[in-house]
């Protein structure tokens, strides 16, 4: 029985850690992508939404960044 409630809160304790991770990444790359500062209304809408589909917008959000980035232009003169 302890060892079954041990097991479940360890679980748990890790979902609330992968969650917060991708929660932060989320609202990173999000104001990554619209290049400006998200209000409380865009983090709470964001962060409202499932745990499956806070991880895909993550992915969503990591590629557009990763292709959008601004050009290099310092050897140009």
């Amino acid at each position: 029985m302890n060892a079954t409630m041990i097991q479940n809160r360890e679980y748990v304790d890790q979902l609330r850690h992968a969650e917060e991770i991708i929660n932060n990444d989320l609202i990173k790359y999000a104001k990554q992508f619209f290049g400006k500062r998200l209000s409380t209304k865009d983090i709470n809408d964001l962060l409202s939404m499932d745990l499956d589909d806070k991880s895909w917008l993550l992915k969503q959000y990591k590629e557009e960044v990763k292709f959008n980035k601004q050009p290099d232009l310092s050897h140009l003169y």
